[in-house]
């Protein structure tokens, strides 16, 4: 793994997050908020999810300290979208600023339970971006039964996409 992996994979993590949310924005407002089944979150708690975890992780690899995002103060996608516009150039500073040794620094999270032991930076940068890639398929489909727009998150279609064709 190297430091231009990493940029790659957060590009293409970030391009993913802009078009899942494209599609929420195609939604009422009401739509957005309301649980799509009795035992699921609503689009707008999924989405604060993938971004108040990428926002502790990094923020965690970054300075060490863990912060975690008050979710009240995230009523609506306005203020959602605040924050998404302020975690992205955060970790994209983070990202660009690795290292070959940074990747291979071993963390653990305070929180961890006993006898979890520590990960490298590279396996947290992997983990974050997968599981963002698991909730934005979540979304998607609930976007779907919705009757909203839905994409494809293939990196293929990155690539393309990058390429202009």
């Amino acid at each position: 793994m190297t430091p231009a992996y990493f940029q790659e994979l957060y590009d293409f993590n970030y391009w993913n997050n802009q078009r899942v949310w494209d599609c929420l924005m195609a939604l009422a407002d009401e739509q957005v908020v309301q649980a799509v089944d009795a035992s699921d979150w609503s689009l707008l708690t999924h989405c604060l999810h993938i971004i108040a975890v990428e926002d502790w992780w990094v923020r965690f690899l970054a300075t060490g300290e863990v912060q975690f995002l008050d979710w009240n103060a995230f009523p609506d996608r306005a203020a959602l979208r605040a924050q998404w516009d302020s975690t992205e150039p955060m970790v994209r500073t983070y990202i660009a600023a690795l290292t070959p040794e940074e990747l291979q620094r071993a963390v653990r999270p305070p929180f961890w339970e006993e006898g979890h032991g520590a990960i490298k930076v590279y396996q947290a940068l992997t983990q974050v971006a997968t599981h963002s890639a698991d909730h934005r398929t979540q979304m998607l489909t609930h976007i779907r039964r919705l009757g909203g727009p839905t994409v494809e998150q293939d990196f293929l279609g990155y690539l393309l996409e990058k390429q202009g064709g």
